[in-house]
């Protein structure tokens, strides 16, 4: 039999090897790479891009009368503008559409968690629809949590862009959210950033 030639395993741990930096170098690269290549996977949507306006439509002018209301969607309430964006709906994927039914018809049996599983599941689709932040706020609020209503408002607010009307309803919504929280002067302070007397 021969003898074993190798170093012992503590010795040949010791042997510095001229792979290690090279391998931990491309390792390195190749992770930035990866990293830095998923970011730049699609470039980011601005407002101007988006249009809420059926193909061929132009975008209503200042002082143009109010679009016709689509049936199948309801109104929201009286003390909330419009939505933007939501009473035409022509630039939404259908199966956002399909879940923000959904989600309505659950609000209106009372089922609030199934509601809110609805419009989650929308929000991982579409994450920079203001609208549906702005929807799942007043299930939340409805719900009794304040806190959360109050924070998915002001998320709906940051993707609102240019929308006065829906940065209006988030607002109000978080006065509503204050003052069920018995914030009495955080609700004033949202009432005078929605412009409401």
């Amino acid at each position: 039999m021969m003898p074993d030639t190798r170093p012992s395993a503590p010795a040949r741990r010791a042997q510095p090897t001229a792979a290690c930096p090279r391998r931990l170098l491309c390792g390195l690269v190749l992770g930035a790479a990866a990293v830095l290549g998923g970011c730049a996977a699609t470039p980011p949507v601005t407002v101007d891009e988006r249009s809420t306006t059926a193909p061929g439509r132009a975008l209503p002018t200042q002082g143009a009368p109010a679009p016709e209301p689509v049936p199948g969607i309801p109104l929201p309430a009286v003390d909330e503008p419009p939505e933007a964006g939501v009473p035409l709906g022509t630039d939404r994927q259908p199966v956002i559409v399909a879940l923000i039914d959904t989600a309505e018809r659950e609000a209106r049996a009372g089922e609030l968690e199934k509601a809110a599983a609805a419009l989650e599941r929308a929000l991982r689709i579409d994450a920079k629809d203001a609208s549906l932040w702005h929807r799942l706020a007043r299930i939340r609020l409805d719900q009794g949590q304040t806190d959360q209503a109050v924070h998915l408002a002001s998320k709906s607010n940051t993707l609102a862009g240019l929308d006065a009307s829906l940065r209006r309803a988030n607002w109000l919504l978080i006065a509503r959210a204050h003052r069920a929280a018995g914030d009495e002067e955080n609700a004033r302070a949202a009432e005078r950033h929605a412009g409401a007397p």
